[in-house]
């Protein structure tokens, strides 16, 4: 994750997954922004960075891009 953090330029990021959501933070330039969605279970399953891809795929409406990642 410290990776990906570093690859997108935050400072930090952490990500939280619950049984139908999913929660975001992260810090650049010292301004902090969250994210909070809730998702179907089949998406939550996805290990690590692939559920975050995806679900940044499908909260931009794009489904097959999003299906695609797994």
């Amino acid at each position: 994750m410290g990776a990906l953090a570093c690859g997108l330029g935050f400072e930090t990021l952490s990500v939280q997954l619950g049984a139908r959501n999913l929660v975001a933070s992260g810090c650049r330039n010292g301004e902090t922004a969250t994210l909070a969605l809730t998702a179907p279970a089949a998406v939550l399953m996805v290990p690590g960075v692939y559920a975050l891809e995806t679900l940044v795929f499908f909260d931009r409406g794009e489904i097959l891009e999003g299906l695609s990642v797994w």
